[in-house]
């Protein structure tokens, strides 16, 4: 059986905010007596300031992802697409890959020009 669980993590006239979106994410706890597959995506993080983009990520990959919850994966953006933007001397995939903490319970993309 697949379970749907869909959260607007903000409203309002004020934008994507960090704590919003934490919020939402920590609503997600709600479901552990879900054993089926949970996808977490963040389609409005590209909105969040540079660094609060990794600090929404990170706090994803390490308080809701990994042993505990196995069911859990997300799917992340990167901050710039598939841009040659530099970032700390980075490109935008390099820069992704040094501000994210690793894991197996989630994927990044970006899309193609």
């Amino acid at each position: 059986m697949l379970h749907c669980f869909c959260r607007n993590l903000y409203f309002g006239f004020n934008g994507v905010q960090l704590s919003s979106l934490k919020n939402g994410l920590d609503k997600v706890d709600t479901l552990k007596a879900i054993k089926d597959p949970i996808l977490i995506v963040f389609p409005d993080a590209v909105s969040l300031g540079e660094d609060d983009f990794y600090e929404l990520y990170n706090y994803t990959i390490n308080e809701k992802l990994g042993l505990e919850n196995k069911n859990r994966f997300a799917i992340l953006d990167t901050y710039e697409g598939n841009s040659a933007i530099i970032s700390d001397n980075l490109n935008t995939i390099g820069n992704f890959r040094s501000k994210v903490s690793p894991t197996s319970h989630a994927a990044a993309y970006f899309s193609s020009p």
